[in-house]
């Protein structure tokens, strides 16, 4: 091996460990969501870092964090499944406090065409709120139906219900997220179950919810 050769392989290893080292700075190897950061940061590029290096795992998403990340990840699935996974319906979302551009298409997209918006009674038709903050119910909703669209495609890998109850005390029977916590904790296991008993939906999802969800994702889509 020549010289040359070998200061360039020393250098592209160098830059690689110094990219790795600016995507988990501030994410220890011991953190419950560290794999599903690296997935969706590294190896899948569904979210974003920080230009200092750092995830901000505990810091809030935002509803266009939410859409860009959701947007990247059917991109990712369809390309799984082999097929497209969206119904090309003529929908009635029309985000008109989102400016026009590639957001607003994306938003508009994952409502009217992939329906991940649908039956969440905090989402109005005609505003986004961009930079709200997504709840857990929220989170657990979206989910839900993006289990529902592969199922739709037969693009899910199933899994059994379970039979035991609702171990969450804050989450009543006649919640209208209950069904989706059911499904994205206990079934489809895409959102962490708390130690402490509740659920705590109204809270707001971090960034380490958003990133185990997708990571979690991945081994739900029927790959063909």
């Amino acid at each position: 091996m020549n010289s040359t050769l070998s200061v360039l392989l020393v250098l592209l290893f160098a830059s690689n460990l110094t990219g790795m080292e600016r995507v988990f700075r501030d994410v220890p190897s011991s953190h419950w969501a560290a794999e599903s950061v690296r997935n969706t940061t590294v190896v899948h590029r569904l979210m974003d870092t920080f230009e200092d290096g750092t995830f901000r795992g505990d810091a809030v998403v935002s509803r266009m964090a939410l859409v860009i990340a959701f947007h990247r990840f059917l991109g990712e699935a369809e390309d799984l499944a082999r097929q497209r996974l969206n119904d090309f319906a003529v929908g009635f979302y029309s985000f008109r406090d989102v400016k026009d551009g590639s957001e607003r298409v994306s938003a508009e997209t994952l409502a009217n065409e992939y329906m991940l918006f649908d039956n969440i009674p905090t989402i109005d038709v005609a505003r986004l709120s961009p930079g709200r903050p997504v709840t857990r119910f929220e989170l657990a909703a979206v989910c839900q139906n993006m289990i529902r669209l592969l199922a739709k495609r037969q693009a899910l890998i199933e899994q059994e219900a379970p039979s035991d109850e609702l171990p969450f005390d804050d989450v009543p029977a006649a919640h209208w997220a209950l069904q989706a916590v059911v499904d994205c904790v206990l079934t489809y296991e895409l959102m962490i179950r708390p130690s402490t008993g509740s659920f705590r939906g109204d809270f707001e999802a971090s960034r380490y919810d958003l990133a185990f969800a997708l990571s979690r994702a991945f081994g739900i889509v029927r790959r063909k």
